[in-house]
């Protein structure tokens, strides 16, 4: 799996990004149901086939969310002891995974010039590209390709909620800034 890695891992942060701002704007419930289309949240239960039918009391633990780029159902793990409950459920958009980005080396090549170089750099939480162009003084056309060609090269990562993008350079954009300038996004 190492290979294909960064991919997932983009894959997944990008759906974790996306449900965090989900929970903050619209609540848990909305969170859950929109988990997956045979998941429903009906009064103040989770039901769906996949699950078990029996009733889980969570008593106040909660339970972790854990996306998966491997699921195609949502499943409630449990376990003995201490631990609380799991979700494990099938990311957003991991029909993409597998696209055709470009021949290979072809991204990196690319990434040769500064405007583009820096936009890494304002993404280490995630930004717009309206955003983006206010604080570099770009056209947002610009940096909409710029975006294009980092997220292509596995660089940043996009997740769409409601009508924006939202960009977020992630753990390979991280060490290429680091080895590059020596500096993590957001400069640190």
């Amino acid at each position: 799996m190492r290979p294909y890695w960064p991919r997932i891992r983009a894959l997944l942060e990008a759906d974790i990004a996306y449900r965090t701002r989900q929970l903050a704007e619209d609540g848990i419930q909305e969170v859950l149901a929109r988990l997956h289309p045979a998941l429903r949240w009906t009064g103040d239960r989770l039901v769906s086939p996949d699950l078990a039918p029996a009733v889980l009391d969570l008593d106040g633990t909660g339970f972790t969310l854990a996306p998966s780029a491997f699921a195609v159902r949502c499943r409630l793990l449990t376990g003995p002891g201490p631990a609380p409950p799991a979700a494990v459920c099938p990311a957003r958009a991991v029909g993409t995974l597998w696209e055709r980005r470009g021949a290979s080396g072809e991204g990196p090549a690319r990434l040769l010039g500064r405007s583009r170089a820096g936009l890494p750099a304002l993404t280490s939480s995630p930004a717009t590209t309206t955003r983006l162009a206010a604080r570099t003084g770009l056209s947002p056309g610009a940096v909409s390709q710029h975006l294009g060609v980092l997220r292509e090269a596995g660089l940043v990562t996009s997740h769409r909620y409601g009508r924006e993008v939202h960009y977020t350079t992630n753990e390979l954009g991280d060490a290429l800034l680091e080895r590059t300038w020596g500096t993590r996004a957001g400069g640190e």
